[in-house]
């Protein structure tokens, strides 16, 4: 802003009479607003699971049943 009580200017701003003409309007910088946003952006990230498999072998007896035949000999005289 600006004062004009200095300047013996007549009713139209500008008068031949008053030194100079009056200073421009400067604007006035006020400061800045700044707006935040959150902004989300899913990224996969890996997940290592390590994961051993192991095979165990184990041993079950079963009964299995083999015939087995004996030969004798007799001797009828």
């Amino acid at each position: 802003m600006y004062s004009n009580t200095n300047c013996c200017c007549n009713a139209g701003g500008y008068g031949s009479d008053c030194g100079a003409a009056p200073t421009s309007l400067q604007p006035i910088v006020m400061p800045a607003n700044v707006q935040t946003r959150q902004c989300y952006n899913y990224v996969e990230q890996p997940i290592i699971c390590p994961v051993e498999c192991r095979t165990v072998n184990n041993l079950v007896a079963v009964p299995r049943y083999y015939q087995t035949y004996t030969h004798t000999c007799c001797n009828n005289y």
